[in-house]
């Protein structure tokens, strides 16, 4: 199965070292044997398996060595990995509690996605005919050409609505005042929508269907803001337009329903009910929660609160679901109804098809237990690190602003330019535009009207550029250091086109702002200690286990051929902001 990226990281962050591990020499006379490159403990790494864990790394994690040195760093990688589950299971870590509880919640939801996968999806069916009357039911058909003015407040929109009524330009006052600033940059045009995206944007259904055209609405709420909105033309939408996303969503409701059908068939069938002991539990907590939870034993916490044939569901699931969806209300520990109705929700459904699915034979299934072994060790993996490594490291805010003055340079904002830009695709065109261009142009107007590119902007209308974009616009950035605010200037030639450009902001290089710098500089700290702790907690079990390790070098060859190294490059690295 391919490797996670969890699982990567475990296995090469302990870094390039080689082997020095015994080699044994000499060939082997079964094809078997001699595709097995190294056994730790009990676990033999076969040459496949070491070949799909190359070709499944991301290539910021390929090795920067050639060869017979590469090979063995990739085969280190798996090792290691193979050492830390050794240690891990050697403490106990399978019978971790937290560990287990982990486990078995990922099994669960993978037999149970299994089981719809099965028996839930085939019954579901979507017609063309549905996908119609759907369309037709939601009005998708009609869509109007929506413009906003959205402000912070009440007397903001009041003040909007007076200068409106007075005669003052709808497209002058989006783009002073319009909090959303792509739409403000086009006079408040925000585009053709229908009923569904407009109450998304705070516009009701009753508005989008009788607003007249060309008519200001009342106040809206969008959000914590609040909007005028005019539609200022319509057009009809095809099905076509739509009809992927409409039978998504019809097998969804269909699937809700299936689902809703079985599970309530099993929870009456395996008589699903409410437990007095569980529930005697819920009423101590409910006099003092905060409390209580923190002393309850692990008899209570083992409790059973709902019961079925061949199951229950304890007092420590039920907790654990009101954690999960901030369910802090006091009725959940002492309204009996309120009880059955949120575990109805939250928990009835997979308990029901998790027992479905294991009575199908699912968890038993080679493909099943493989996942399951897979995810175990995933969790070892990061159990381990936990112990031996983050819970072992903390920087103090002194070390951190020690760093940062130290190393002040790691913290400095780069020089940044903002300018209005018009992008001419040609030579030619640049050159008749040389003409006619002035500092008072409206540059982004111009390239609306002639249909030339329009990056995406700053909210104040701007692009802004880093020095470290200097890598990707050698010409333009020079060019932008040199002019002098509000001057225009151009044409360069960039990759994009031949450019004319008004600077209007220009920030040298400064410090970052301290609680940023701060962060960023505990951030670095704790990165560095965690690899420290790792490289030696992975330096003790090379040692505590190196007679446990067999290494076959001789047949890495084989497992990890020239051509295979060769495909595997590291791609150039690039800091871009914006272009």
């Amino acid at each position: 199965m391919t490797m996670s990226w969890g699982k990567q990281q475990a296995a090469l962050r302990a870094g390039s070292l080689l082997l020095g591990l015994l080699v044994v020499l000499g060939a082997c006379g079964k094809q078997q044997e001699e595709e097995i490159v190294a056994v730790v403990g009990q676990k033999a790494i076969h040459a496949e398996e070491l070949r799909r864990f190359v070709l499944n790394l991301l290539p910021g994690l390929y090795t920067h060595k050639q060869g017979q040195e590469a090979r063995e760093d990739y085969l280190q990688s798996l090792i290691d990995q193979e050492l830390l589950l050794l240690e891990a299971r050697n403490r106990g870590l399978e019978q971790d509690s937290q560990l287990v509880e982990k486990l078995s919640s990922k099994q669960r939801k993978y037999i149970v996605s299994a089981l719809r996968q099965r028996e839930i999806m085939p019954l579901v069916e979507v017609t063309e005919e549905d996908i119609r009357q759907r369309f037709e039911e939601l009005g998708l058909a009609r869509e109007r050409f929506l413009t906003a003015i959205v402000v912070a407040s009440q007397q903001e929109v009041g003040e909007l609505q007076k200068r409106l009524a007075a005669g003052e330009s709808w497209a002058d006052l989006a783009r002073a005042h319009s909090l959303d600033s792509q739409s403000a940059e086009r006079a408040g045009e925000v585009g053709f929508l229908n009923r569904s995206l407009a109450e998304q944007m705070g516009i009701p259904v009753a508005v989008f269907d009788t607003l007249a055209t060309g008519e200001v609405s009342s106040p809206l709420v969008r959000g914590r803001a609040y909007q005028l909105i005019r539609f200022i033309g319509e057009r009809q939408a095809e099905l076509a337009t739509h009809q992927a996303a409409l039978q998504a969503q019809l097998m969804k409701l269909g699937q809700r329903e299936v689902e809703d059908r079985k599970v309530e068939m099993l929870a009456y069938e395996l008589d699903w009910t409410m437990d007095a002991a569980g529930r005697q539990v819920l009423a101590v907590l409910a006099e003092n929660p905060a409390q209580q939870v923190q002393h309850l034993s692990a008899g209570d916490r083992s409790a059973a609160l709902f019961s079925y044939k061949g199951g229950q569901v304890s007092v420590n699931e039920y907790l654990h679901m009101l954690k999960l969806h901030r369910i802090p209300s006091r009725k959940a520990l002492a309204d009996s109804a309120f009880i059955t109705a949120i575990a109805r929700r939250f928990i009835l459904p997979e308990t029901m098809l998790a027992h479905a699915a294991s009575q199908a034979g699912i968890p038993d299934e080679p493909a099943v237990v493989d996942w399951v072994e897979d995810a175990k060790e995933e969790l070892l993996l990061t159990r381990l690190r936990q112990i031996e490594v983050r819970d072992k490291v903390a920087v103090e805010d002194e070390a951190a602003r020690r760093y940062i003055d130290e190393h002040p340079e790691q913290f400095m904002l780069p020089e940044r330019i903002c300018y209005d830009e018009l992008i001419v695709p040609t030579e030619e065109e640049a050159a008749q535009l040389a003409g006619e261009l002035d500092e008072a142009t409206d540059l982004l107007q111009v390239a609306r009207q002639r249909g030339f590119n329009v990056r995406p902007r700053q909210p104040d209308g701007l692009v802004c550029m880093i020095s470290l974009n200097e890598i990707v616009y050698p010409r333009l950035w020079p060019a932008l250091q040199e002019a002098p605010l509000g001057a225009l200037r151009g044409p360069v030639e960039t990759r994009d086109g031949y450019i004319f450009f008004k600077v209007m902001r220009h920030q040298e290089p400064q410090p970052e702002p301290a609680d940023k710098a701060l962060r960023r500089a505990r951030a670095s700290l704790v990165q560095r200690q965690e690899r420290e702790r790792f490289d030696k907690l992975m330096d003790q079990l090379r040692a505590k286990y190196r007679t446990q390790v067999t290494a076959f070098a001789d047949r890495l060859d084989a497992a990890l051929p020239d051509a295979l190294l060769a495909s595997l490059t590291q791609p150039p690295q690039k800091q871009i902001e914006n272009p």
